[in-house]
Formats: structure tokens, C-alpha cells, sequence
């Protein structure tokens, strides 16, 4: 529970369950793909959805700061999250969204469009 206080634990969570999950099954390193010269491996692809399913699962069990967001927010979170645990962003980016995330934040706990 502690980790859903912040998106920046979230993205240091997200790295610990991809190597277990490497540990697990075995697999190793394969480059799928480049985009402007980066190489792109199995495990960032991994990454990038566990992040995006616990951002959801944040979100489904009203956990730490995604109980006050709808899905579309939370779904957001998960691609930040999951570029901040790849490298492509750094904390400075992340608390960046995080203070742009919290002005949109709809007031009075309204969820908007949400579908729960």
C-alpha cells in the first residue's frame, strides 16, 4: 500500500516486480526494436505494462493517490510511470506531471467520466 502514495514509488516499485518476473521465467533480453537510435528490449515493453496494470489496480481498489482519479487520469499515470521507470523520464519530469495532474484533479471528488 505504501507504494501508491506517490507515482515516484510506483516507478521504483515497477523495476523490482519486472525482475522478478525475469527471475521467474527466464527470458533474456531481446531488442524488438530502435526508435531514434535507442534500442527497445522485452523488459521495457514489460515494464511499461506493469506499470499500466498498477496503475489500473490503483485505480479499480481506490489506492494512495489514485482513489481521487477517474480511469483516463489513472491510465495517464501508468505511461508516465512506466517511461519514469525505463529511464526516459527522471523525478524532476515525474513531480513536473504531478503538479500539472493535481490542477486538472477534478474538485469535490467528482469522478468525471467515470465507468466504475
Amino acid at each position: 500500500m505504501e507504494y501508491f502514495i506517490h507515482p515516484l514509488a510506483l516507478a521504483a516499485l515497477v523495476p523490482l516486480i519486472v525482475e522478478a518476473l525475469k527471475q521467474q521465467l527466464k527470458w533474456k533480453h531481446k531488442v524488438l526494436f530502435t526508435v531514434f537510435k535507442r534500442e527497445i528490449v522485452t523488459a521495457q515493453i514489460v515494464s511499461q505494462v506493469v506499470a499500466m496494470l498498477l496503475s489500473f489496480l490503483g485505480w479499480k481498489f481506490n489506492l494512495g493517490f489514485f482513489s481521487e482519479l477517474n480511469l483516463f487520469y489513472s491510465m495517464s499515470w501508468g505511461i508516465f510511470i512506466g517511461l519514469a521507470s525505463n529511464g526516459a523520464f527522471d523525478a524532476g519530469y515525474l513531480n513536473i506531471v504531478y503538479q500539472f495532474f493535481n490542477q486538472l484533479k477534478p474538485k469535490n471528488n467528482e469522478k468525471v467520466n467515470d465507468i466504475s
